[in-house]
């Protein structure tokens, strides 16, 4: 029998959850208590979801940006920044994962070229409470993708198939992720934006004629549960992964991509983050007011 994912009925489960289940402190003398229920301003579904690589053993991995107030930045204790799952959380059978960020703490993670507040921003599956803001959010990460985040690629691939607790290139859910990252990297060093569906990145770009057969076999071991490919198949996929990188490593190298393509994130951006954040914070009445 097919699972029926509903992203946004289950996204809204989500947000409910984080009122009944998380808090930051309270410094608003309009609002009883000591604490607070979370508000998200935006949420996300990432991993396996945005990918197409879901199943009907997938889970949700759920990213979310939250807008302290100012006066929580103006006291003696440190404002609460993250909320992370330390283990999958249920919620009507389903189990849930998540990454929750204040927005400063987010753009420190753009400013690292962390690939998973790229997925969280430009998925598809997303609900917000102030879409012009998360619009600005939208338009600042894209300006800020370079060469920096090609290697975060290349290290999460080299990662996967290398030195990774547990990793092993026969998992057919672990070569699904090696073949993101190298698709992925490709595709931002052609067009300087993120494309994350697995089937678009195909259909844009195949580094050897048995890409899609690589990816039909890995989809069916993950939809089937079965975790491992064959000796011989994991071996042919190690064939395709120096294919692979050697191809990145010489479109670098010869700089075949585009001119605004930097090697790092230029400081004039950082500087359009930082004036955002600013804006964000002094305008207090208007920000006490966001979330859900």
């Amino acid at each position: 029998m097919e699972k029926i994912f509903n992203y946004q009925q289950d996204m809204k489960k989500f947000i409910d959850w984080c009122k009944d289940n998380l808090s930051i402190n309270n410094y608003d003398s309009n609002i009883s208590g000591h604490s607070r229920p979370l508000l998200l301003d935006f949420l996300s579904i990432g991993g396996s979801h945005i990918y197409k690589t879901a199943t009907i053993h997938s889970d949700y991995d759920m990213k979310g940006v939250f807008i302290l107030p100012t006066r929580h930045f103006l006291t003696l204790y440190n404002p609460v920044q993250r909320f992370h799952s330390k283990k999958a959380i249920i919620i009507n059978n389903m189990e849930y994962d998540y990454e929750l960020d204040e927005l400063k703490t987010f753009f420190q993670q753009v400013l690292k070229s962390n690939i998973n507040v790229y997925d969280e921003i430009f998925s598809p599956y997303f609900i917000t409470s102030n879409y012009s803001l998360f619009n600005r959010v939208r338009q600042l990460v894209s300006e800020s993708i370079s060469l920096r985040l090609i290697s975060t690629l290349l290290s999460m691939a080299r990662h996967n198939y290398t030195t990774g607790k547990n990793r092993d290139i026969r998992k057919a859910k672990v070569n699904l992720i090696i073949m993101r990252c190298f698709l992925e990297a490709k595709y931002i060093l052609s067009y300087d934006k993120i494309e994350m569906n697995m089937n678009k990145l195909l259909n844009n770009y195949t580094f050897t004629n048995k890409d899609y057969k690589f990816f039909d076999l890995f989809m069916y071991h993950k939809q089937n549960n079965i975790e491992k490919v064959s000796l011989i198949m994991a071996d042919k996929f190690k064939d395709w992964i120096n294919v692979a990188k050697n191809k990145i490593e010489e479109d670098i190298e010869n700089k075949n991509f585009s001119d605004k393509l930097s090697n790092n994130i230029p400081n004039h951006i950082k500087n359009k983050i930082s004036q955002f954040l600013y804006n964000i914070r002094t305008q207090s009445k208007k920000s006490d007011a966001f979330g859900f």
